[in-house]
């Protein structure tokens, strides 16, 4: 127990050294500077850290966060996807903030519709504390991040996933050979040379380009799979206070998974499709096809979006798919 606290100790010590270093230097200029030997050696000692620090054991297992603020209708879509697309899955973890009754009757409707899956609902009330401490407790080897505007349009083995290895390749399931446009960047992007397995995975490289697009990308929250050990040791290094932040401060961690490989399946297995917003943080593109309150009403209603006008979908046409709704 002792070599395990010191081995953390060390890890957070070169995080908050290379942040320190990072932030004297560049400022707001990015992140090209961290290419030194110097912050290479660095960046090298933290990844030998995280493989030694392998102490405790691990499920051969992959757990999964979705994080979620006042979109029942939304969240139940991807829940549904989730439960009838994925196999081979451990826990779901729901991390959810509600702003009135309404929206948190709505999330109790969810609890009850999903009581019989591994799912398991935790509200929000210190978000880096309790997505830190969920992390802690899981014993799954990777874990798996969402957001709740999400839907599953193909099959996806998550035992499959469990073969690659997170220290040198990064899984994305927003990626596919469909995804020839960024509706976050609003613009077409140039696809990198893919290596297709026989297992049905697509490798390709996060570093094949110097433009900025979804395919240089390689830290995000929607449909991202880290090793559970380094994705602790990045949450302690970093200082967020919702998704948005979270993301956004993770890119200080770039520099080390650039060079890695990427992996997704052939087309894009899961997706975001921004009807609205609910994030303060920053500004994003959105359909602006249903707002928050229009969705909550058709919940109340008893409607909920139907998934099978997204099942076998392109990735490129759902980005874009407005929503259709039955009784539930």
């Amino acid at each position: 127990m002792c070599v395990h606290l010191r081995i953390r100790k060390s890890a957070m010590e070169i995080i908050n050294a290379t942040k320190r270093k990072v932030l004297s230097l560049l400022g707001k200029k990015g992140y090209q500077l961290l290419r030194t030997n110097e912050l290479n050696e660095k960046v090298d000692y933290y990844r030998k850290i995280l493989i030694e620090s392998k102490v405790g054991k691990r499920k051969q297992q992959i757990d999964s966060i979705v994080f979620s603020k006042d979109r029942a209708m939304q969240l139940y879509a991807f829940l549904k996807s989730y439960v009838e697309m994925v196999s081979g899955s451990g826990t779901m973890y729901v991390l959810y903030k509600v702003t009135d009754e309404r929206h948190a009757g709505s999330y109790n409707d969810l609890k009850e519709i999903f009581r019989d899956d591994n799912i398991i609902f935790i509200e929000e009330l210190d978000f880096r504390k309790q997505l830190i401490d969920l992390c802690q407790q899981s014993v799954a080897i990777t874990i798996g991040l969402y957001v709740d505007d999400m839907v599953f349009l193909k099959k996806v083995n998550y035992e499959k996933l469990l073969n690659v290895d997170t220290l040198e390749n990064v899984v994305s399931l927003g990626r596919g050979q469909d995804l020839g446009y960024s509706m976050v960047l609003e613009k077409k992007q140039i696809l990198p040379d893919f290596i297709n397995r026989p297992d049905g995975l697509v490798y390709f490289r996060w570093d094949y380009t110097t433009d900025y697009n979804d395919w240089t990308y390689p830290i995000g929250v929607g449909g991202y799979f880290f090793g559970r050990d380094e994705l602790l040791v990045m949450l302690r290094g970093v200082k967020f206070k919702a998704p948005n932040s979270l993301e956004n401060n993770l890119q200080l961690y770039k520099p080390m998974f650039i060079h890695r490989f990427g992996v997704c399946l052939n087309q894009i297995s899961c997706i975001p499709v921004h009807a609205n917003l609910v994030q303060t943080e920053s500004i994003n593109p959105d359909l602006g096809t249903f707002s928050i309150e229009d969705l909550l009403h058709k919940w109340e209603e008893g409607l909920v979006i139907d998934l099978n006008k997204f099942y076998g979908v392109s990735g490129a046409t759902a980005q874009f798919q407005t929503y259709e709704f039955i009784k539930r």
